[in-house]
């Protein structure tokens, strides 16, 4: 039975937090969550902004699955397995409810975790839809704590990196993120998890910026023998995406791994602008300048910790999960051929050369790091035949990482499992040196 009616629900901002707020109806008080960017007047597409305004409430979704039908006046919808909500400007299904085939990067309604199980629909941005104003802005329930998993990603890996984008979207589906220790493209792809944005939003920022590779035109060559292309480009990239954000207000804790040239150390950054850090641990020898960061000259942080689990104890959380996109290792030698003819197709650029001796060499460090730290799970998503210069091919990377995580979490709950796949890796490392 309904025992009270409210006309208006109010939401204001908390004091000294633009990211929590307060909900008042009649004499009803409650804490709530405000996007990561805060209450917005001129909201966009992305911006994770909650948007400001007067909004009326359409309809109530829910996972009957899971709950009764709340007792509400207005009028509901059961969640079905393929519900989602189109967050892509340029369709003309744009923020209205679709059906989402499976793998569709879509704002899929039916979750794995309980952060949709009650979605109020509101009508912002619906009469008349403009693309870009925003989409699938709900009040829902707020997500419990469940499990924790902090997912410390992989290593200096150029567009094979683009795979933890997939893997995330699982982890994201079934876990709650208690933090990430990231190298190189694993730090950029963990900079905007800890900042709030959610797969598809980093896959959409990704596919749009880096597919046309403009940041390494040959225009940007510098005239320093040390290296070849100026990270400045890139900098400025990461700033619009983070837009100034600093680690220390990160709503998930974050760290990123670089690695002090002139020190000959690596460099756990936590505090400072969290563009910086991804610019530091993403600076590939040769390819991009190195990072001057406070008294630190910082190029990638893969050269020592291409898979950054040394430092995983660092944050606090239930389980720790690797996500190793670098190439498969093969310890067994070949045996040279000298008469053998020499496939021309075959040749390699100078680029090529120098990425693959670097993730060779990566991979072995990976591997030692996974022998000896023994992560909860290990994610293996280094696509086979992926080319490090393949930035107009996120969605294939996004697709096989996302291929891969949902495999291996299936295969984590056999019984044994994690015994078996400990002891696997131990015994490949074991082989390196023998024939």
């Amino acid at each position: 039975m309904i025992t009270r009616t409210f006309s208006t629900l109010r939401v204001r901002r908390r004091p000294g937090n633009p990211r929590q707020g307060w909900l008042t109806a009649g004499p009803v008080v409650l804490p709530v969550a405000i996007g990561r960017g805060g209450i917005k007047a001129n909201k966009r597409e992305g911006d994770g902004g909650t948007p400001r305004g007067s909004f009326r409430l359409k309809r109530l979704w829910w996972r009957s699955e899971r709950h009764v039908r709340p007792a509400t006046l207005l009028p509901s919808h059961r969640i079905k397995a393929d519900d989602g909500w189109c967050e892509d400007p340029a369709s003309r299904h744009y923020n209205r409810p679709v059906k989402v085939p499976p793998g569709s990067t879509a704002d899929r309604l039916a979750r794995a975790d309980h952060l949709y199980d009650f979605i109020i629909e509101l009508d912002h941005n619906t009469r008349p839809r403009i693309a870009g104003r925003g989409s699938a802005v709900f009040i829902h329930a707020p997500e419990p704590v469940f499990g924790a998993a902090r997912i410390p990603p992989a290593a200096g890996c150029a567009a094979l990196g683009l795979a933890h984008i997939g893997v995330i979207s699982v982890i994201e589906e079934r876990y709650e993120i208690a933090g990430v220790v990231g190298t190189s493209a694993g730090a950029i792809i963990g900079a905007m998890t800890c900042l709030g944005f959610r797969s598809a939003e980093v896959l959409r920022i990704i596919t749009h910026d880096l597919a046309p590779l403009k940041m390494l035109s040959p225009h940007r060559l510098e005239r320093s023998i040390s290296v070849l292309l100026s990270g400045d480009p890139v900098l400025k990239l990461f700033e619009r995406w983070t837009n100034g954000a600093m680690i220390e207000d990160a709503p998930i804790p974050y760290l990123a791994v670089a690695f002090d040239i002139i020190a000959g150390r690596s460099v756990i950054i936590d505090k400072g602008r969290i563009a910086d850090a991804m610019r530091a641990s993403s600076s590939v020898p040769v390819f991009f300048s190195p990072l001057h960061l406070g008294a630190h000259v910082c190029i990638d942080g893969g050269v020592e910790h291409p898979l950054p689990l040394a430092f995983a104890d660092r944050l606090e959380a239930d389980l720790v999960i690797a996500v190793n996109v670098l190439p498969k290792t093969e310890p067994k030698p070949l045996l040279a051929d000298p008469y053998a003819e020499f496939n021309k197709a075959s040749k390699p650029s100078r680029y090529e050369v120098l990425l693959r001796s670097l993730h060779h060499n990566q991979s072995f460090l990976a591997l030692q790091a996974i022998a000896k730290y023994e992560p909860d799970i290990v994610i293996q998503a280094g696509k086979p035949g992926g080319n490090p210069f393949e930035f107009h091919k996120t969605d294939l990377y996004f697709r096989y990482g996302r291929q891969q995580a949902i495999k291996t979490l299936e295969e984590y709950g056999e019984p044994g499992f994690i015994t078996l796949i400990r002891r696997r890796y131990k015994n490949l490392l074991a082989r390196y040196g023998k024939d």
